[in-house]
Parts: structure tokens; C-alpha cells; sequence
């Protein structure tokens, strides 16, 4: 009668531990479409940038705002490098924080072999980073959205803050992993 009931038990533990399984994966780490950000387009132009040469390119700036991302159009000089480009769009993607991580400095853009971008930004990023999980997940989309959609064969984003890599802005996601794509 013993082993009949340590049976039974090991038979519901396994059950059980099945169908908690198949919940996280089923809930949790499944892509589920709807938790997608949605895109909105709003053209915009800045004239601001243009070289004397005339030569320009429109590129597309994304905005996290509360539950979704915005796109912004914008005109910029277009003999930059690849360098040069990723720090400008980084630059107008900074303007258009909320809160007062808008006063975030861009301190460097740097590209390994591995075409891998990091972006060096100032400590101001984390002090008023005060968000919740979900813009906190928009502005990764975001930020790494504009350098990829901008800049052709783009390997990895990186986020530094200060020269350093770093855990996490709001404290909901590591940025130690791949962010954004």
C-alpha cells in the first residue's frame, strides 16, 4: 500500500510539474504578437542638418511613447560614414525621450569587425529613466530599431552607459542579452 502511494505521488508531481511547463512556455515565452509595439508614422522634417552640398537622406527615427512606437521622418546630411550617421540618428533619438532623459549626451559610437555597434551615452539615461516595463521595453525597440532600419548589415546594439555595459536601464530587462531584434 506504501509503494502504491509513493507512486501515486510521484505520478501527480510529474503532472503537475508537466502542466506548470507547458503554462510558462505556453504564457510567457512564446512570442505573442500582440505584445508587439505598434507603429504609428508621423513625418516630420528638420531642415536643421542638411549639408551646403544639398545632399540629403531622409531616415526614420523611432519614438517610444507610452504603450507604442512612433516613427519620425527626418532629413539628414548625407556624406556621412556609417559612424557619423549612427551618432546623428542617436542624437535625434535622444531629443525625443520624455521625462528628462532627453538631457541624455551621446558619448561615442563604436563599431567592431563584427559590425557590432555600441552606443556610449551618459549616466543621465539611467538617473531619470522612471518608466514601467512596457515603455521600458519600447525604448529597446526603439533605440535598436533606428540604427538597424537606418544602417545596412547593423550586427548587434549594444547600450553602454558611461563606457560601461550595464544590467539594465529600468531594472524589468537585461541588456546584457540581445536587445531589440
Amino acid at each position: 500500500m506504501l509503494k502504491l502511494k509513493n507512486l501515486i505521488i510521484v505520478f501527480l508531481t510529474l503532472v503537475l510539474a508537466f502542466l506548470a511547463g507547458w503554462f510558462t512556455t505556453k504564457y510567457y515565452l512564446i512570442d505573442d504578437k500582440s505584445n508587439q509595439p505598434q507603429f504609428s508614422e508621423k513625418k516630420e522634417t528638420s531642415q536643421k542638418n542638411l549639408s551646403a552640398s544639398g545632399q540629403t537622406k531622409i531616415v526614420k527615427i523611432y519614438i517610444p511613447v507610452d504603450h507604442s512606437i512612433e516613427t519620425k521622418e527626418i532629413t539628414i546630411n548625407a556624406d556621412y560614414l556609417i559612424i557619423n550617421l549612427a551618432e546623428e540618428l542617436i542624437k535625434e533619438f535622444l531629443k525625443e525621450l520624455k521625462y528628462d532623459t532627453n538631457k541624455t549626451k551621446l558619448l561615442g559610437v563604436y563599431r567592431d569587425s563584427h559590425n557590432n555597434f555600441y552606443i556610449d551615452l551618459s549616466d543621465d539615461i539611467r538617473r531619470y529613466f522612471l518608466a514601467d516595463a512596457k515603455y521600458e521595453y519600447n525604448f529597446y525597440q526603439a533605440f535598436v530599431k533606428t540604427i538597424t532600419e537606418n544602417i545596412d548589415s547593423v550586427g548587434e546594439v549594444k547600450l553602454l552607459v558611461e563606457g560601461k555595459e550595464i544590467e539594465s536601464l529600468g531594472g524589468h530587462f537585461f541588456t546584457s542579452y540581445k536587445i531589440g531584434q
